[in-house]
């Protein structure tokens, strides 16, 4: 019976160790799950920051994309300022032409009227013409010419 017993002691013993064993090797697995875990943790964190780092470049591309669009409604509204320039420019160029071509008229009427005083002059005693009220509205190298006849006619 001692023998039993003692086989018996034995037997706890082997198992004793045996659960030990067993243990030490859920130990040494839970060990290893928490490293894997703690791997995981740390790619977990890593990818975090690649988020947040990507994150932060996508609002530097935005913000980007922001001053590249306010740059552009700045150059169309410079360009539209220069086409409301260029309009204008254009705009003053035909007024000055229309006032050109005004004053030629006014000069070719001037000149016929000059001509027609000539005409008249030579015609009209220089006493009537120089008394004339539309002569008085002649340009003044008109009126010279009027009165260079007028003496060469008296002589």
């Amino acid at each position: 019976m001692s023998y039993t017993y003692i086989h018996m002691s034995y037997t706890y013993i082997h198992m004793s160790y045996t659960y030990i064993h067993i243990s030490y090797t859920y130990i040494h697995m839970s060990y290893t799950y928490i490293h894997i875990s703690y791997t995981y943790i740390h790619i977990s964190y890593t990818y975090i920051h690649m988020s947040y780092t990507y994150i932060h470049m996508s609002y530097t591309y935005i913000h980007i994309s922001y001053t590249y669009i306010h740059m552009s409604y700045t150059y169309i509204h410079i360009s539209y300022t220069y086409i409301h320039m260029s309009y204008t420019y254009i705009h003053m160029s035909y007024t000055y032409i229309h006032m050109s071509y005004t004053y030629i008229h006014m000069s070719y009427t001037y000149i016929h009227m000059s001509y027609t005083y000539i005409h008249m002059s030579l015609y009209l005693h220089p006493h009537v013409l120089y008394l004339h009220p539309h002569v008085l509205y002649l340009h003044p190298h008109v009126l010279y010419l009027r009165r260079a006849l007028i003496v060469f006619l008296c002589l």
